[in-house]
């Protein structure tokens, strides 16, 4: 346990720096903005095992690239109905964990007798936990950027309440919240770690924290 402390101190920040009323999240650039001062957080707050600038670098990577593809389908939790996007996607923390999910996703397809933690489309908790143990670490810190980009996800307020918002080049469902956060610089104060259990654990209570406390575009009472 003491060997992943610090990709588990580094994904409970993530928590507190973007709870919806102190950091704003979701595009991309905001995402890496989040992500970077989760990891300069985490080296301020730790005594031991800090961050390089190339750890930095590859969790900033992981972050960013967690948006790509089809992936964003599997970014939605809602915690009352416990449901991904539309009840048809798989629920964030799932996917979070799914390492078979995860190295099926897309044109892949796991064979009964393919090797785990090989597929390069696995980005999942395990996933990371496996390579930082085996010495991968570059690939450990591309993963963990991954599941804190889905932690950031559980602070927007449509991504946990089941409303989609699906839009390409400013046409479709807009996501005024998306919009609004878009070009703000997130700036925040980090003076400790709570722990969890789990990382599902951990997902899971913001999820309820935002669906609670918040009100999305499609989800304002008629």
């Amino acid at each position: 346990m003491e060997n992943i402390r610090p990709l588990i101190s580094i994904t409970l920040i993530t928590l507190i720096i973007t709870v919806p009323h102190t950091a704003l999240a979701y595009k991309i650039n905001v995402h890496k903005a989040l992500t970077k001062q989760t990891a300069q957080a985490y080296n301020t707050l730790s005594i031991e095992n800090t961050l390089s600038e190339e750890d930095i670098k590859n969790i900033i990577k992981g972050s960013a690239d967690e948006d790509n593809g089809r992936r964003p389908l599997n970014h939605f939790y809602d915690p009352i109905h416990d449901k991904g996007l539309l009840g048809a996607n798989i629920p964030a923390p799932k996917w979070a964990t799914d390492t078979v999910a995860q190295a099926n996703y897309g044109w892949n397809n796991l064979g009964k007798n393919d090797k785990l933690f090989s597929d390069a489309t696995d980005h999942s908790w395990n996933r990371a936990i496996y390579e930082y143990l085996y010495g991968n670490k570059a690939r450990a810190m591309q993963t963990l950027g991954h599941i804190i980009h889905l932690v950031q996800d559980a602070s927007v307020p449509a991504h946990v309440r089941d409303d989609d918002h699906l839009s390409y080049w400013g046409w479709g469902d807009i996501n005024l919240y998306e919009e609004y956060t878009a070009d703000i610089e997130p700036s925040v104060t980090v003076t400790g770690i709570h722990d969890f259990s789990s990382i599902e654990e951990l997902y899971t209570d913001l999820a309820y924290f935002t669906n609670r406390n918040f009100l999305s575009k499609d989800t304002v009472f008629k």
